[in-house]
């Protein structure tokens, strides 16, 4: 599956359904331009390679590398990424473009504090299928629910405030302007402060 479509969101479904059935997983990258880099690093995969600079001993090396559950990176492809993300540029695309145009509106829509029922009416589409663009925007933000989706959307600020939304009844009101977030750091449980 190439990404020349630009369907990075399904080749990365793909891999992830290789690897939750215990396959390795090796990516092949047609460039190392930075624009190519945000895709491919959103993809799940044990190694990758550069297909301009691809031999059959790369291959043959990367594959007995992923197969002792080991990450292949070739020498070209790692100094990009690590300059990349020197200068902030690898992974600072958020989650949210992966979603689809109408997964977007329901993050919005969510952030706005509506619930199924409202945003079923908001859509015109049926409540079970807005249980199922929730379902994606849960498992695509990878949260376990509705408010750390909307969470994530207002720290990456992934939605815009929109002219004219409803708040529902009794809301609070959102602020304009976010000065800090707190979050919890994974590995020591400690509570860290971003300042934006």
């Amino acid at each position: 599956m190439g990404l020349e479509d630009g369907d990075c969101a399904a080749v990365g479904a793909l891999a992830s359904e290789c690897r939750d059935r215990g396959a390795a997983v090796l990516v092949l990258v047609g460039s190392a331009d930075e624009e190519v880099l945000e895709d491919v690093t959103s993809i799940p995969s044990d190694g990758y390679l550069l297909q301009r600079e691809l031999t059959t001993a790369d291959l043959a090396t990367a594959v007995d590398c992923v197969s002792r559950r080991q990450v292949y990176l070739p020498a070209t492809l790692a100094g990009r990424l690590l300059a990349s993300a020197r200068e902030g540029q690898v992974g600072r695309r958020p989650a949210y473009g992966q979603l689809t145009p109408r997964e977007r509106e329901v993050v919005a829509l969510l952030v706005d504090g509506m619930s199924n029922k409202q945003i079923a009416k908001a859509l015109r589409i049926s409540q079970h299928g807005v249980k199922r663009l929730v379902a994606n925007v849960l498992a695509k933000l990878n949260c376990s629910n509705r408010t750390s989706a909307v969470s994530v959307a207002l720290r990456e600020n992934l939605v815009e405030p929109r002219p004219g939304a409803e708040e529902p009844a009794g809301a609070p009101r959102r602020a304009e302007h976010v000065t800090g977030a707190q979050r919890r750091v994974p590995a020591t449980g400690a509570l860290a402060l971003a300042h934006r």
